[in-house]
């Protein structure tokens, strides 16, 4: 009966994830071929595109730097680029990119992209769920996390600098991606996973 009951839960799970892709994949289908663009430039399908990267993150802190513009006046501008955006991409690719040309291999990797911005949607619902739980079944715990998680991060606030903390963030957060989608990468998270295995394998043998 409670196998049942997961695997039925698992079921119902699945098929709200699957809703929520074909919703993402309707919202963002005007977007979709500046979104394939962006995802191969992102995880770095040229050799040279972390350098770009990391030219433009530069260069756009550097104006932040340079102009030295307020809290208020910075949201604003970013504000307005958001609003830009989102009205001129959807023009400009309409008469740009010729939807005749859209091939199986750009669907299938523009689901993997709504796929994939469900999966991080639903993880953050999920920790942000498990918080929570913690607050209501464990309020010592939680109380004891936060703080000491605010504590650590004003700490580290008051060591660097808030501007050039900021560019070290943003500039991996974009890196991110084709960090994770490289094969030295994955060579490096294996040799990890193989040297712990024989710690723990170690351990227990000692035992």
């Amino acid at each position: 009966m409670a196998e049942g009951s997961v695997s039925q839960t698992e079921g119902v799970s699945q098929k709200s994830e699957q809703e929520l892709v074909k919703l993402c994949k309707r919202r963002l289908e005007n977007w979709r071929e500046v979104l394939v663009h962006f995802d191969a430039f992102l995880t770095w399908e040229k050799p040279y595109y972390p350098g770009i990267i990391g030219a433009v993150v530069s260069f756009m802190f550097f104006m932040i730097w340079y102009f030295d513009p307020s809290v208020l006046t910075a949201l604003s501008i970013l504000g307005i680029i958001g609003c830009v955006l989102d009205y001129v991409v959807p023009i400009l690719s309409a008469s740009v990119f010729d939807s005749s040309k859209w091939t199986g291999t750009q669907e299938r990797k523009y689901e993997d992209i709504c796929h994939g911005f469900v999966e991080n949607y639903l993880r953050t619902k999920f920790m942000w769920d498990s918080v929570r739980q913690i607050k209501e079944t464990k309020p010592y715990l939680y109380f004891v996390g936060v703080l000491g998680t605010l504590l650590f991060t004003a700490w580290i606030g008051n060591l660097i600098h808030n501007g050039f903390l900021t560019y070290i963030f943003v500039l991996f957060i974009c890196l991110l991606p084709g960090i994770k989608s490289s094969n030295g990468f994955k060579k490096h998270i294996s040799k990890v996973m193989a040297m712990i295995n024989g710690i723990t394998g170690q351990s227990k043998k000692n035992k």
